[in-house]
């Protein structure tokens, strides 16, 4: 991830599902490149309450995140960075800017947009970045993320 401004907090989210109702998501206000340091949250969904135990408050995505776990049981982890899609690329663009970052909407929006890439689900959002979702098993997301963005740029929803 790359730093944001210089203020040391990295745009973007992670999130890796540990059950049915809970998932550890990336902090607020932290430089993810340091989280097995840093650490994350764990939030903890029960009759549509979240409950977040850590050092800091969970991602603004972590609503989003649930609704991208719940809809595909299968898939454990997602990224999602605010990096340009590169040109060729064949992942699916939606719109973002009608939604906040993080929003229940945006979250129903990227649901929409997703595709299946060879075991990893992915959509872009246009001038923002893309949501990726895939298995922890899955070894092939470095070589998916080098292939269809790029990570030296940052892209603002402008």
């Amino acid at each position: 991830y790359q730093i944001n401004n210089g203020n040391g907090f990295t745009p973007g989210h992670v999130c890796q599902r540990i059950n049915d109702y809970s998932f550890l998501s990336s902090q607020r206000k932290a430089n993810h490149n340091n989280v097995f340091k840093e650490g994350m949250s764990l939030v903890v969904v029960r009759d549509g309450q979240f409950t977040c135990f850590g050092k800091r408050k969970q991602s603004v995505g972590a609503r989003s995140q649930f609704l991208m776990l719940e809809k595909y049981p299968d898939y454990d982890c997602i990224i999602h960075t605010h990096n340009p899609i590169l040109k060729g690329s064949e992942i699916n663009k939606v719109s973002q800017k009608p939604f906040q970052c993080g929003s229940l909407e945006c979250g129903l929006n990227t649901l929409g947009g997703m595709r299946d890439y060879n075991g990893i689900k992915a959509t872009y959002l246009k001038k923002h970045g893309p949501n990726i979702m895939f298995k922890s098993s899955h070894n092939g997301i470095i070589n998916f993320l080098e292939d269809n963005f790029d990570l030296t740029k940052k892209t603002w929803n402008r």
